[in-house]
């Protein structure tokens, strides 16, 4: 990329040193080196203008921020740089989504038990399968440990960049959404989990917690599919509110009928689609909750072509998520569950399935900690 390239994206009628190249990006200064171009945001703790003179100093050939200013290199303004970085880095990394089968996930519960399962399946069906979420990122079928939910911008695209992965399952938050960090993606299949009253915080009201949600199926490709949860009334607001045909429905009567039974404190699950795929299976986590997270996994794997026999056996054979649910036992056989359940309704899940395991005695224990975005 070249930064005339820049100039014309963002309709400035700089010339100077316009035929140099872009050798990177950053928003950090101290990370700057001879020929990158800085982008000056405007943090929630720090103002990244207050970093300008810094970054010319280390050879930024250009800034780029919000402010007015005159610089003593190229310095374009705009209304916004998170947006305006995002849409950067796709271009820097080539478009990177487009060379993926990329399937995203939001939702305020069920995003990574979600993710698992599609990763899971699908690697199951043959096919080499990234991740990135809460938890970790698995590139290449190299693990590493994951800052946030969603990565920034910069390190989002780099990490598309560099995979060779066939399919890329991605957690995508509220906050990625809202701060643009998925500017330029172009998603597959663009998955609503679920929403309930969570980043009160950071979001005002629950109805713009939900606006930004949605936003997730602006990033849909052209031939892109959006699964929804009708089962929950945010999910039923979006099959209401659709502009297109891209949305399919999983739910009682949905898209993807939805058929639960319980016994023996076991949940089994039938999923049906209107192309007549029929599968039946108990359920490989514990919990009524996590049957829509498999029944919405079990969809978007049909959607990307898995058949509903690698599907069946692959529900079968699935171990699990580090921290869901996760089991131990001591020499005297009692067993101690570690779950990461961080919001009310999480909570009220992992409670309820503790109670319909049947323990003769539960005891419960709780440790608060941070929330990523």
């Amino acid at each position: 990329m070249k930064l005339i390239d820049v100039f014309n994206l963002l309709q400035t009628d700089l010339k100077d040193s316009g035929h140099e190249v872009v050798k990177g990006l950053t928003t950090d200064s101290r990370k700057v080196k001879r020929g990158y171009l800085f982008i000056a945001i405007s943090g929630f703790e720090k103002d990244g203008h207050k970093y300008i003179e810094e970054a010319i100093k280390n050879g930024a050939i250009a800034v780029i921020g919000e402010k007015r200013l005159s610089l003593t290199v190229p310095y374009i303004a705009v209304q916004d740089s998170r947006k305006t970085l995002g849409i950067l880095a796709s271009i820097f990394y080539a478009h990177p989504s487009k060379k993926h089968r990329l399937i995203g996930i939001t939702g305020t519960n069920g995003k990574t038990t979600t993710a698992y399962l599609i990763h899971h399946l699908i690697k199951e069906a043959g096919y080499s399968c990234g991740m990135i979420g809460t938890i970790e990122n698995n590139i290449n079928n190299q693990t590493r440990k994951a800052k946030n939910t969603t990565p920034d911008a910069l390190e989002l695209q780099s990490l598309l960049a560099e995979s060779m992965d066939d399919f890329i399952i991605l957690e995508i938050s509220s906050h990625a959404l809202h701060q643009h960090r998925t500017e330029g993606l172009q998603l597959d299949i663009a998955i609503f989990t679920n929403l309930t009253h969570d980043h009160m915080d950071y979001h005002q009201t629950i109805e713009e917690y939900y606006s930004e949600k949605k936003k997730i199926f602006s990033l849909l490709k052209d031939e892109g599919v959006g699964l929804v949860n009708i089962e929950d009334t945010w999910g039923a607001k979006i099959a209401l509110e659709q502009e297109h045909n891209k949305i399919k429905t999983i739910g009682k009567a949905g898209d993807y009928d939805l058929q639960l039974t319980f016994k023996d404190a076991k949940y089994q699950l039938k999923i049906s689609s209107v192309k007549k795929d029929t599968i039946v299976a108990d359920s490989p986590l514990p919990g009524k909750h996590n049957l829509y997270n498999t029944a919405i996994a079990i969809a978007a794997c049909l959607e990307s072509g898995i058949s509903k026999e690698v599907i069946s056996q692959g529900l079968m054979n699935f171990r699990g998520v580090p921290g869901r649910w996760e089991k131990y036992y001591n020499k005297k056989g009692a067993v101690f569950i570690i779950d990461y359940a961080h919001t009310e309704d999480a909570l009220i899940y992992l409670l309820q399935t503790a109670k319909e395991n049947r323990a003769k005695k539960n005891i419960y224990g709780f440790w608060i900690s941070r929330k990523k975005g």
